[in-house]
């Protein structure tokens, strides 16, 4: 990803393509990561750091921005439904 990223603001040049909505889940990791109070060091900047500026790039692109909801809205629908996906989880590891 980091060689397809090279030299480009997204997957496929100056524009959101294909991939970039593909991989779009990367860019909201982060989200997940503060809910649950974890860090997954998946994505770090020192060893993905045209990975980490595609993630800005897109999460701050305005088209992306008027499709989904802000990232802190995104934060609390997530940390109010953490209880529910808990209990989910639990109910389909059983021992």
């Amino acid at each position: 990803m980091e060689a397809q990223l090279e030299g480009r603001r997204f997957f496929g040049g100056d524009s959101i393509g294909l991939l970039d909505v593909a991989a779009s889940g990367l860019a909201w990791l982060s989200v997940l990561e503060e809910v649950a109070g974890v860090e997954t060091s998946m994505i770090r900047e020192e060893d993905y750091p045209a990975l980490c500026r595609w993630r800005g790039e897109y999460a701050s692109d305005e088209v992306v921005k008027k499709c989904l909801p802000s990232r802190d809205e995104m934060v609390a629908y997530y940390a109010a439904m953490k209880d529910r996906f808990v209990l989910l989880a639990k109910s389909m590891h059983k021992k």
